[in-house]
């Protein structure tokens, strides 16, 4: 196997692999890694139902001659809404239900590892007839894009998830819609581009991207605040007497053990009768003792540690090591190019050049991925 060989299926591979390390450890309680695999796994096999729908629209309808128009037909209704859809139905049918599904942030895991084992096989199939320069292409934009319309989407799901009752068609409803729109709009630049070679629809490209991905990450912020909350919301605990029953500024994910044995003994779903026994006297408002439960279990019961938030530094370092380890990747391939190439004439200088080059890339290769891992921790821990 030659080396350019290897560089490709790596940069086929590793896109989704370090996105899905940024998301998985954003979640404090991680999932079940065989739950993990099985979902990423029919989230690839999505592409099999994808082939199926595009062929059976593509027999039935023709596509626009306006070259706009033939780029919208192709973004959203042969890639986009198929994509989309089939994604959610994997996350719906095999976890959505699972016990393992016992927190709203999961959402967000489960809907991008679904998201990015589509994008893994779609990226091995581009990449084996595109070669390096469509691996490069896609690992910098294809699979981000997928990774965050998962997010979003999951964001959604998750508050479906734990919000019963009419609440949920609003959310199932954006869960599509907005994975939909983004990636639709990402494709339409796209293939805008390929059909007009205006240079604007590229400007637009990377303009959607970065949006899906500020919007992905801002969701992300978002549901780590919301997870507590919708909890309580869920096991019919009132959040005034959770936020009552603990410390300030802790709201998030970290602590999702301790709320669990809280809501475990004062949720009225699993104890209606009496929340703590028999011995609770009632409350006068709610007639279930909830009240004096919750005041015992504040002062007594459970020691919540406070932690910190986790803010703008941690996304900032993964994404700045993925672009670190990129370009030095990329430079370290082309300096392994022209070393080889026989046709380049070489001297002194250049192999000198070629060695301080390569050091220094080197070098930079190392410290991205040691800041990319520091991201990780900071995200885990901090």
């Amino acid at each position: 196997m030659s080396y350019l060989t290897i560089i490709t299926i790596t940069l086929t591979v590793l896109p989704s692999l370090l996105l899905f390390l940024y998301i998985y450890t954003h979640d404090e309680h991680p999932e079940p890694k065989g739950l993990v695999l099985k979902v990423a796994f029919f989230g690839a096999l999505t592409a099999i139902p994808v082939l199926a729908v595009v062929f059976g629209i593509n027999s039935i309808f023709s596509q626009p001659t306006d070259p706009l128009l033939n780029a919208a037909f192709s973004a959203f209704v042969e890639a986009a809404i198929p994509e989309e859809i089939f994604k959610l139905l994997v996350v719906l049918l095999i976890v959505y239900r699972h016990p393992a599904f016992d927190e709203p942030f999961d959402g967000i895991v489960y809907c991008a590892i679904a998201s990015l084992g589509f994008a893994t096989l779609e990226n091995v199939l581009y990449v084996s007839s595109g070669g390096l320069s469509v691996a490069i292409a896609r690992a910098l934009t294809a699979v981000p894009l997928h990774a965050f319309c998962g997010v979003i989407m999951g964001y959604y799901v998750g508050r479906a998830r734990f919000s019963p009752g009419l609440k949920n068609s609003g959310l199932w409803f954006a869960a599509l819609f907005w994975p939909i729109l983004y990636h639709g709009v990402y494709d339409w630049m796209i293939f805008s581009f390929n059909n007009t070679q205006n240079g604007l629809f590229l400007i637009g490209t990377l303009a959607t991207l970065i949006w899906t991905i500020v919007a992905g990450v801002l969701k992300m912020r978002r549901l780590e605040r919301e997870n507590v909350p919708l909890l309580a919301a869920y096991h019919g605990i009132p959040l005034a007497d959770l936020q009552a029953a603990l410390p300030h500024g802790v709201f998030t994910e970290a602590i999702l053990p301790q709320i669990r044995e809280f809501l475990d003994q004062a949720s009225p779903i699993r104890y209606p009768a009496a929340p703590y026994g028999s011995g609770v006297a009632a409350d006068n408002n709610t007639g279930t003792g909830l009240g004096d439960a919750l005041a015992r279990h504040a002062t007594s019961s459970v020691a919540i540690p406070v932690r910190r938030s986790r803010g703008f530094l941690g996304v900032l370092m993964v994404f700045s090591g993925i672009i670190f380890v990129s370009f030095s990747s990329l430079v370290l391939l082309g300096l392994g190019i022209n070393l080889s190439d026989p046709e380049y004439a070489k001297t002194d200088e250049f192999y000198m050049g070629s060695a301080i080059a390569g050091l220094v890339m080197f070098l930079i290769l190392v410290w991205g991925f040691r800041l990319f891992w520091r991201g990780l921790r900071r995200n885990r821990t901090a």
